[in-house]
Parts: C-alpha cells; sequence; structure tokens
C-alpha cells in the first residue's frame, strides 16, 4: 500500500513563509530579551544600593545606641527581594 501523504513533497509556499517571518520572530525575541535584562540590571543595582544602605545606616544606628530592628529587616528584605527580582528578570526564569 501506498502512504496517503507523501513526506517527501515540499510545499513552498510554507518554506518561503516561514523564512521571511522567522527573522522578525527573532529580532523580536532578541529586543524583548535585552530589554529584561536592563531592567533586572538596573533591579539588581538598585538593591545592591539598598543593601548597602542599609549597613550605612546600621553601622551609625549602632554607633548612636538606638534601635536596629526595623531598619535592619526593612531595608535589608526590601534590597535583597529587589536584588533576586533582578536576577530573575536577567536569567529569565
Amino acid at each position: 500500500m501506498e502512504p496517503m501523504f507523501n513526506a517527501n513533497q515540499d510545499n513552498p509556499s510554507v518554506e518561503t513563509t516561514l523564512e521571511q517571518n522567522i527573522p522578525v520572530v527573532d529580532q523580536e525575541a532578541k529586543i524583548r530579551q535585552q530589554r529584561r535584562q536592563q531592567r533586572g540590571l538596573r533591579w539588581v543595582l538598585g538593591g545592591a544600593a539598598l543593601l548597602v544602605f542599609s549597613f550605612g545606616l546600621n553601622f551609625v544606628l549602632y554607633l548612636a545606641g538606638a534601635d536596629l530592628a526595623v531598619p535592619m529587616y526593612v531595608l535589608t528584605s526590601v534590597g535583597a527581594l529587589s536584588a533576586i527580582k533582578g536576577m530573575v528578570d536577567i536569567f529569565g526564569i
């Protein structure tokens, strides 16, 4: 018996349509990924800056003998979460 569909038969109209659309889709995906990486880098840098600010503030408050609980936990948590969010954007998870 002969197969009803010949797998070796090519459809040129489908081939040319796919070839024309692949570069556009690929370029859009690269642009989208690049924007996501730039946004992620900003989040990581902002989170790192917040962590450094938190460290400095905690050091000054420690020397002054003030309460450390709120600045230490709140600023550190927000800074760490910002850095993690940025890494997620960069790596595309």
